[in-house]
This record gives structure tokens, sequence and C-alpha cells, in this order.
């Protein structure tokens, strides 16, 4: 799932600039860590590094869920 359908948070940011994050959600969390800039350094050098390892750790994610994230966010394709 790239984002959570009844979380109104992660619908509005599929169509237009949103800031808006709902705890608990894990498209939100997602979407977080993909607008973080450990997520860009890891994409742009290729590798997970600590930095980006923990942040996956601690929020209970995939590099694959952010990477999804990331490419239904309308903030991060533009």
């Amino acid at each position: 799932m790239l984002v959570n359908p009844t979380c109104s948070a992660c619908t509005e940011s599929t169509m237009q600039l949103s800031h808006s994050f709902r705890a608990n959600c894990e498209g939100c969390s997602a979407r977080s860590a993909a607008r973080s800039p450990q997520f860009h350094y890891a994409r742009k050098a290729g590798v997970i590094d600590r930095q980006y390892f923990d942040l996956l750790r601690v929020l209970g994610l995939t590099h694959e869920r952010v990477k999804a994230a990331a490419a239904a966010d309308w903030m991060s394709n533009r």
C-alpha cells in the first residue's frame, strides 16, 4: 500500500503540497522518512548508511516502503 486510504493526510499528499502527518499512520511515517535528509542521502549515494538504517528501524519501515511513499508523494515528485 502506497498510502493509507483512510488517512486524510496521506490522501492529500498525493494530490498537492501537504505538511500534514498523522500519528500512528504507517503511510505518514513512510512519507516523513521519504522527505528526510537521510533518505535523500541514501538515494543519492546508493547506500543505506547508519543514520538512515537507524531511522528505518525506529519507524519500523523498510527501504522499499519509503521509496514507495516517495513515489506517491506529490512534494517528492516536483
